[in-house]
């Protein structure tokens, strides 16, 4: 949060933190007029095992981030996916920006497993 404050306080107005949140923008386009864009982020990110272990119920997994959606909790990550994107039903264009990929989009890791999010990529 320290290096946050620093950046908000370096280029006030520039600089936004999208945790389950939206800012709209308004952006110059190629001919010289402005677009209205909405970003949406959120820095959740499923967990995955680092390495080929099997987990049990009740064990977290060895994975990156503290901001992790644990592969059993499958109601709470279609919860938090649902909230976030219901800010993209709007008037303008919208950017998803997101830590961790969809399930299947982007997301194979050593060209053989899977580590997106299947409530995300639903």
């Amino acid at each position: 949060d320290s290096v946050v404050r620093l950046l908000q306080g370096s280029y006030p107005g520039q600089i936004h933190v999208l945790r389950e949140t939206h800012v709209d923008v308004d952006v110059e386009t190629i001919g010289g007029n402005t677009a209205q864009l909405r970003v949406i982020g959120s820095p959740v990110t499923p967990l995955i095992p680092l390495t080929d272990q099997q987990f049990t119920p009740g064990q977290i997994p060895c994975a990156s981030g503290h901001n992790g959606i644990r592969p059993d909790d499958h109601a709470e990550a279609l919860e938090r996916w649902d909230l976030l994107l219901k800010r993209a039903d709007c008037d303008r264009g919208v950017i998803m920006v997101a830590h961790g990929p969809p399930y299947g989009i982007l997301d194979l890791v050593q060209r053989e497993r899977r580590c997106g999010c299947d409530a995300f990529a639903q």
